[in-house]
């Protein structure tokens, strides 16, 4: 028997594709949508019924993408004592971003008075950056004026939340549903922004950087091996350079038996080559060939600019594939994440889709780590603007080490305990850890170890 899903025709593209998710991709349940007049969202099993508020969806129907649409703050909170709930939720009282702080169940009927479906596709696509077009000064919508910030909620993935008091409703009502099973992923990923420190000439920077390890990181060694691989000829400097960490990394992966994914510029200009290197010379050909032998994953690192320019990322995509065929790989499946985390929504996933990437991995605020669009899951996206679903996947960035070190000035241990915190909030839902580790990031020591130290705790 099959859940009946009445609800009002009003925005049924972007209903489909909630019910689609939620229901159909998370749940694992088959369901058919009956459309009625209604303000409610009514879902019917077995001669049961459990009833959500249609908020979102019959405002937006006339004022797509209006400001009157989005969430009216203060957000209500909702406080559930039932000790069901107890262990579900990340503190008993969750923010209502449409709806009402309302809850009623019982044996043949419940009211959740959070609107679900609304709020889910309105954190999952991010609507509000849509609608409000702020920008930072490289294009990014920034954390500050996003209502994860205002309402206090980022460390908390809301909608898998929310998904929690729906399942918790319907095992209540409905009692002889099954949901869908899953496991907890962890998936570490390398931004390779430089793949060695040798090549890079720029004297000046590189005398910075050695004066950095000593004074500021304290690391006499690794200061003695950027000097080495400046003074010495290149074949041999490559033994000593610092951001050739890559080995460690798969190392500390394998021992876990995990995967990485490691993401690497095309450099389809001369200003990326010039920054940073040449996708195509032998030495970075070498390090991409050793990574995919080993059984880990390589990505594409698209260039500033390219995230919504379609001409540009093309060529990226294009300058990729053509380097890792010269020495017989394929990606697959093909995925990325833009460099400096440059990304619009939904320009750059309808970009992305459009040349056939598979997922993309660039969702993440830079300046805070957590929960972007409130999911710790891998989902289909949907395009705001064309108001249709695109086949492209978004794998959302939980956090990345930048963040700590140059954003918030954490230190090591106050940034080993926020990871391991959110690693465990991730696999509280099964869900997907998605941590973002630089190779230049791990030079010193300390990193190193601090990397292990999170790695140690993956498998308890």
């Amino acid at each position: 028997m099959m859940i009946v899903v009445e609800c009002s025709p009003a925005c049924s593209s972007e209903v489909n594709y909630i019910l689609g998710l939620i229901l159909g991709d998370v749940l694992g349940l088959k369901y058919e949508v009956r459309y009625r007049e209604s303000c409610y969202f009514k879902l019917i099993y077995s001669g049961k019924e459990i009833t959500l508020p249609n908020a979102f969806f019959s405002g937006a129907e006339d004022d797509w993408l209006g400001r009157d649409t989005l969430p009216k703050e203060p957000l209500q909170k909702l406080v559930f004592k039932d000790n069901r709930f107890v262990g579900r939720l990340e503190a008993d009282a969750i923010p209502v971003i449409y709806g009402e702080a309302k809850y009623e169940c019982n044996n043949d009927s419940a009211f959740i008075g959070i609107d679900i479906f609304g709020s889910a596709f309105y954190m999952l696509s991010l609507y509000d950056e849509v609608v409000s077009g702020y920008k930072d000064d490289r294009g990014r919508f920034p954390f500050s004026k996003s209502l994860t910030c205002r309402e206090g909620f980022i460390s908390r993935p809301i909608i898998n939340e929310y998904i929690e008091i729906l399942w918790e409703t319907m095992s209540r009502v409905f009692s002889d549903i099954k949901r869908r099973t899953r496991d907890f992923r962890f998936i570490a990923t390398q931004d390779v922004d430089n793949v060695f420190f040798a090549p890079k000439k720029n004297m000046l920077k590189s005398l910075k950087l050695i004066a950095g390890d000593v004074l500021k990181r304290r690391s006499i060694l690794l200061a003695a091996r950027r000097l080495c691989s400046l003074i010495l000829p290149e074949v041999v400097a490559k033994n000593f350079d610092a951001y050739a960490t890559y080995e460690f990394f798969m190392t500390a992966l394998e021992q876990k038996n995990l995967e990485g994914e490691f993401f690497f510029i095309p450099g389809a200009t001369n200003h990326a080559v010039s920054a940073h290197y040449d996708i195509n010379a032998p030495s970075v050909l070498g390090v991409i060939k050793s990574v995919s032998e080993r059984g880990h994953a390589v990505g594409v690192h698209p260039f500033y600019g390219s995230y919504k320019n379609s001409c540009l990322l093309a060529k990226e995509k294009n300058h990729f594939d053509a380097a890792i065929k010269s020495i017989d790989l394929k990606a697959s499946p093909l995925g990325g994440r833009h460099h400096g985390l440059q990304w619009e929504a939904p320009t750059t996933w309808k970009l992305w889709d459009d040349l056939g990437f598979e997922y993309d991995s660039s969702v993440s605020f830079a300046e805070h780590p957590g929960f972007r669009v409130g999911f710790c899951y891998e989902y289909r996206v949907y395009d705001t603007l064309n108001r249709k679903q695109l086949d492209l996947h978004e794998r959302p960035l939980i956090c990345m080490d930048t963040t700590y070190m140059s954003y918030l000035g954490c230190n090591r241990e106050d940034y080993v305990q926020s990871v391991l915190g959110l690693i465990e909030v991730c696999r509280k839902y099964n869900g997907d850890f998605v941590g973002l580790w630089h190779n230049c990031k791990l030079s010193t020591r300390q990193a190193r170890e601090d990397f292990l130290k999170i790695l140690s705790h993956i498998n308890k």
